[in-house]
């Protein structure tokens, strides 16, 4: 079994970084021969999607694939062939921080069709685990509608 576990913070140790490695201990603790790959966003260099439609296009080559040859282009096919993927990210404003949504595009984007159902390309689901850290109340969170997000 293989688990992809990344950290969406910029900070390589910070809270998101140590609530991810804490959920890979714990995950081995119970399966331990479960291989994990630790990928820190951050030290990666990628954009969002760049809307050239070339994942688009039926029987072109990169149809149902992100033809962008940069620092994330082999992990989001690893994405797809782990067995679990666990995702740590702090929120900025509410939301997850932008490094993440730049990954979650390209990884989505060339998989979804614009078929009437909206079938997928992707070869399997794939479970996700996410993990958020927000540095505020409790009330604080409530007052900016964090849990709506």
């Amino acid at each position: 079994m293989k688990i992809i576990a990344i950290n969406a913070s910029p900070r390589k140790n910070g809270n998101s970084a140590k609530m991810l490695d804490s959920w890979i201990n714990g995950y081995k603790s119970v399966y331990p021969d479960v291989e994990v790959e630790r990928v820190d966003l951050y030290t990666l260099k990628y954009t969002g999607c760049r809307s050239c439609f070339s994942c688009k296009r039926k029987n072109g080559p990169f149809y149902g694939t992100c033809p962008v040859k940069d620092d994330i282009h082999d992990l989001v096919a690893e994405v797809y062939d782990a067995d679990a993927i666990a995702i740590a990210s702090p929120t900025y404003f509410g939301n997850i921080n932008g490094m993440l949504h730049s990954f979650l595009e390209r990884a989505m984007f060339s998989k979804n069709t614009y078929h009437m159902n909206h079938e997928s390309l992707a070869p399997k689901p794939v479970p996700v685990t996410m993990i958020y850290t927000c540095n505020c109340t409790p009330e604080l969170a409530e007052n900016f509608h964090y849990p709506n997000h």
